[in-house]
């Protein structure tokens, strides 16, 4: 399976002002090293829990109709389209069903025919905007800015620190990890 982000979220993931009250910062402006914090405690999250959270349209291409169809980077809010060879032809979505397991989303045919390859599943995932992101993640990437601004003078492998293992252990909990991504 390959996936490709085909429209990009917009906006941003936390909210400047309320990450520099929280890290008892004068109001940023237009801080961009506090921003770039932001954009790199986001994308971590992301990638540790294997999510999306701010929404964003997907293609996933399958190549084994043996594999079940695991749904990368949810969570899903809608499918917008489901194609097959020979020349992408569109599934009916009676044909389909989105199903969900924990934190994993996945793709089932109703019925007993199969695809044929490759199949390519278009769909919209992520929690929504910046105000639809779950608090208890909000509040780990702010910890986790406050961490990337503590250690923003590290210059030396000495004294570079990891992602501290309490925001770890927080994003390997809730990761959407189900599959191989």
């Amino acid at each position: 399976m390959l996936w490709k982000v085909i429209v990009k979220p917009e906006g941003s993931t936390l909210n400047s002002f309320e990450v520099a009250a929280a890290l008892r910062l004068d109001p940023p402006g237009d801080s961009q090293p506090l921003n770039r914090m932001i954009d790199a405690a986001a994308r971590y999250a992301e990638n540790a829990m294997g999510c999306s959270l701010l929404t964003r349209t997907i293609q996933a291409t399958y190549y084994d109709p043996a594999e079940p169809v695991y749904l990368p980077r949810g969570p899903v809010q809608a499918i917008l389209s489901v194609t097959h060879t020979p020349a992408n032809t569109p599934i009916a979505p009676a044909q389909y069903q989105l199903q969900a397991a924990g934190n994993v989303e996945s793709l089932a045919m109703v019925g007993s025919w199969t695809w044929q390859q490759p199949l390519v599943v278009t769909y919209t995932a992520g929690y929504g905007s910046q105000a639809d992101i779950p608090a208890d993640i909000t509040w780990a990437m702010i910890a986790h800015v406050a961490h990337l601004y503590n250690q923003r003078e590290s210059v030396s492998l000495e004294n570079f620190r990891d992602v501290p293992q309490s925001l770890a252990d927080f994003y390997r909990l809730n990761s959407r990890h189900g599959y191989a991504t």
